[in-house]
């Protein structure tokens, strides 16, 4: 997997992070998501990391890919989050490859 095929979008500065991996690292609104996602998928993006904050508008960004990328999976970037991550991960890998996980 090349270095641009991976991007994290947070809502504050905690995605940085990301940087210390080599993933390149954005801060956006919720108004600003969709076309950064369009952007970096035409550019070659295929997974990306989001802040569970988007979790209603990674939904309806979901609805409009229907090939097995991008994968979207939200994480939580904030100490006092949960994060449905690993859920998502395991629907992503189904869809991407027909196998469930778990």
């Amino acid at each position: 997997m090349k270095k641009h095929d991976l991007v994290a979008i947070g809502h504050n500065e905690n995605v940085y992070v990301f940087n210390a991996i080599g993933i390149e690292s954005l801060i956006a609104s919720k108004e600003e998501l969709i076309n950064i996602i369009n952007e970096k998928v035409e550019l070659g993006a295929k997974i990306f990391f989001i802040s569970q904050k988007f979790s209603e508008e990674v939904n309806e960004i979901r609805k409009t890919f229907d090939s097995s990328y991008p994968i979207l999976l939200m994480l939580a970037m904030d100490e006092d989050e949960l994060s449905v991550g690993v859920k998502d991960l395991a629907q992503n890998v189904e869809k991407a490859t027909g196998i469930k996980l778990f």
